[in-house]
């Protein structure tokens, strides 16, 4: 991908002119006066500067984008959290410790420990495994450092206030809430823009744009609601009354934060705990020796410009830091290749004419790594069709690789609509080759209630949709060579208890009278048939 900062601002202006009635700043105002109204609303100078270390307490909601059922809906409900944030200002590091709840893998316990440009994780990394004490890769280094940046926007003053010529003043905005200054602020990816009250200084909204796998070019808005005055907060006798911290140490803090994602709310949070240079034990932020960080600056990057994916994946428990581009594979039948490698798999079917690619996950980088596996395993066939199993973001991303490169796209009909648009948004931040050489897609749908085969005389690919299935509405099953390739409804785990989704996928194989030898998942390994319909009857035919 090519990370483009001028273009990431042109796009960004242009979103700022389509939301808001834009005015010339006020003569009277200056981008310092702007800056210093905000900078006394927080508590003054003196005090942000001599913030040394903090606690925040909090809890709430995390919602994902394009992960629900219907296409196109927007944001879904998936975990709640209460989480302990502590930050060493001075030494530039934080730990974050939390506890999500959602409908995947239950609670899961995280810590999230940074010190300067490397970190770790402790606990549950993944809500369908465990990994203990991972080295943190630098894109999930540098959207955790994001988002607190902007759930904590006193660090974005104290940014400001230390580096004045990355701010300037931009035109006043007339919002819903009335005429506010707005303060332009330079990142090394990009320009956030500081919404202020004129009369007050209150900072009401942070906005900028990100790229998004699936969406691509999306807009970020950060609301702050209810500000309070954090205390230090010490006991000075049994009753437990506080002392009020001297004025030039105190500062004002937003206890509601909202995050905004293409214009749906993916993160809402309450805090319940303010500690003002609090005493930490150092050793709260220690990285273990055997962990070994290396500071990756491409990935940080992609951190910096996707911060909210990230953000968002790893809090739902399905990691998407670093890339993915180890292929293996395994020939589950002559012809027909399990592509895995990492957490998302693929097929690829060969056929007389070429090669039939089952999956399209992730991003270009796997897209890309699937395509060199063919060229150098299967020579002399190159890639006729590339199967799109569903809309969900982490599975379809990839798809962009495959149209930029001629080839056409298997999708359900009922999908076409929205990767229509999909395909031409724009895409400034990450430019990635559709981005660089536009082409139009050739899409070939899959009939609602029907099937769409892929003729060959050796491995024949039929594309079937599974209507009865709570996971998308656009979900379709492949079938070749008796391997049949099924994403998130059901995920194979041999010498396991089959899921409540094996229902959906047996009865679909049985409708369709196919002769099946092997299911093989999006996700997780490959059962052969014969035990998967052994435990199928077992327990849902008693």
């Amino acid at each position: 991908m090519i990370f483009n900062a001028r273009n990431f601002l042109i796009t960004g202006i242009f979103f700022f002119t389509l939301n808001y009635v834009i005015t010339s700043p006020s003569e009277a105002q200056s981008t310092q006066n702007v800056l210093n109204k905000a900078v006394r609303f927080f508590g003054g100078e003196e005090a942000l500067m001599n913030l040394s270390t903090l606690k925040v307490e909090t809890q709430g909601e995390r919602w994902m984008l394009d992960e629900g059922f219907v296409i196109g809906e927007g944001a879904s409900e998936r975990s709640t959290f209460t989480a302990e944030l502590f930050y060493d200002l001075d030494g530039n590091q934080l730990r974050n410790d939390y506890l999500t709840t959602g409908s995947f893998g239950g609670q899961r316990g995280l810590s999230e420990i940074i010190s300067a440009d490397t970190g770790f994780i402790r606990g549950r990394l993944s809500a369908i495994g465990q990994q203990p004490d991972p080295t943190m890769l630098s894109d999930r280094l540098a959207s955790i450092r994001k988002h607190q940046r902007l759930l904590n926007p006193f660090l974005l003053l104290r940014i400001a206030l230390s580096n004045p010529d990355l701010v300037t003043l931009a035109n006043d905005v007339e919002r819903e809430n009335g005429l506010h200054n707005v303060l332009q602020m330079e990142e090394p990816q990009g320009s956030l823009m500081l919404f202020v009250k004129p009369r007050t200084g209150i900072l009401t909204k942070v906005s900028t744009m990100e790229s998004n796998g699936l969406r691509r070019d999306v807009p970020l808005e950060v609301y702050y609601k209810r500000w309070r005055w954090a205390d230090l907060g010490v006991t000075n006798d049994e009753l437990g009354t506080r002392e009020r911290t001297p004025r030039g140490q105190r500062l004002r803090f937003p206890t509601i934060v909202e995050v905004i994602y293409d214009d749906e709310l993916v993160h809402s949070e309450a805090r319940n705990v303010i500690d003002i240079n609090p005493d930490f034990d150092p050793d709260i932020f220690d990285i273990p020796e055997s962990v070994n960080p290396v500071f990756d600056p491409d990935l940080a990057i992609r951190g910096e410009i996707s911060h909210q994916e990230i953000q968002s994946f790893a809090a739902w428990g399905f990691p998407i830091d670093g890339f993915e581009t180890l292929v293996e594979a395994t020939e589950l039948a002559s012809g027909v290749f399990f592509l895995t490698g990492g957490t998302y798999n693929s097929l690829a079917i060969e056929q007389d004419n070429g090669v039939v690619i089952v999956g399209t996950p992730l991003y270009e980088e796997r897209s890309q790594a699937v395509m060199d596996w063919v060229e150098n395993n299967i020579p002399g066939k190159s890639i006729t069709h590339a199967i799109m199993s569903h809309h969900h973001v982490d599975h379809a991303s990839g798809v962009r690789f495959y149209v930029a490169t001629g080839i056409p796209i298997v999708m359900h009909e009922t999908a076409v609509p929205f990767f229509e648009n999909i395909l031409t948004a724009p895409s400034t931040i990450a430019v990635d080759t559709l981005a660089a050489n536009p082409v139009t897609a050739d899409i070939i749908p899959v009939p609602l209630d029907g099937s769409l085969i892929l003729e060959s005389g050796t491995n024949s690919t039929g594309v079937y949709t599974i209507i009865n299935n709570n996971h998308a509405e656009d979900m379709v099953v492949i079938e070749a060579g008796g391997v049949f390739f099924v994403a998130d409804v059901y995920t194979p785990v041999p010498n396991a208890p089959l899921s409540p989704g094996a229902e959906p996928v047996h009865e679909r194989i049985t409708e369709l009278g196919l002769q099946v030898d092997t299911i093989a998942g999006a996700h997780g390994q490959t059962i052969p048939f014969a035990e998967f319909d052994e435990k199928f009857k077992e327990q849902f035919q008693q």
